[in-house]
């Protein structure tokens, strides 16, 4: 939707990568959303295994602990979703997407 703004056709007029780029190389350091969100998931991933039991842990915990205690389902090796057991609570976008 942000790159969108820019372009009302569907020819981008300045790639991606020069729009995100710094400065010192020719770039308008627009920053690079995808980057940034991936960034937020990762950090919230490195959050939710610290060892505090903060009170928003709650419901990620009873998710994730349906395939094992302790994080077990970030430990594993999924290839796909549609090989995850059928689930008591149903797994939102967001927690498909960690």
């Amino acid at each position: 939707m942000f790159f969108n703004l820019l372009w009302s056709n569907k020819r981008e007029k300045i790639k991606r990568a020069i729009l995100i780029g710094s400065k010192t190389n020719v770039g308008l350091e627009v920053p690079d959303v995808a980057s940034y969100c991936k960034s937020l998931q990762i950090k919230w991933i490195k959050m939710l295994q610290t060892t505090d039991n903060a009170n928003w842990k709650v419901i990620p915990l009873a998710i994730s602990n349906q395939f094992g205690k302790d994080l077990f389902i970030l430990q594993m090796n999924i290839d796909s979703i549609k090989s995850l057991p059928k689930t008591k609570i149903p797994l939102t976008p967001f927690y498909i997407e960690l």
